[in-house]
C-alpha cells in the first residue's frame, strides 16, 4: 500500500502472467526479484546481475523514473523488457 503499492501489485501480475506461461509452455519459469534500491546505480547493477548471473531471458521492472535507463540495455542485450508504467521513450 501507499508509495510503494505499485510494486506488490507488479508482484502478482509477473506471478499470474508466469503460471499462465508455466501452463501453455508445460515447463517452469523461474521468477528472481533484485532490488534496485531506487537508485540509477542500483537499477544498473540489479539489471546486470540478472542478466550475466541470472541468466534471465526477460526484465520486468517497476519504478518509473528508472525505465528510460534500463530500456536502452535490454534493447542491447537484446533481453526482453516489460514495464508497467512510465515512458521507456524519453
Amino acid at each position: 500500500t501507499g508509495e510503494h503499492e505499485a510494486i506488490g501489485k507488479a508482484h502478482r501480475v509477473v506471478e499470474a502472467f508466469v503460471r499462465e506461461a508455466e501452463d501453455q509452455l508445460d515447463q517452469a519459469i523461474e521468477i528472481i526479484y533484485e532490488d534496485s534500491l531506487s537508485t540509477p546505480a542500483g537499477a544498473l547493477g540489479a539489471f546486470n546481475k540478472l542478466i550475466e548471473v541470472d541468466r534471465a531471458g526477460a526484465v520486468y521492472a517497476v519504478g518509473a523514473e528508472l525505465l528510460p535507463l534500463l530500456a536502452p540495455f535490454a534493447e542491447e542485450k537484446k533481453i526482453a523488457f516489460f514495464a508497467p508504467e512510465g515512458d521507456i521513450s524519453q
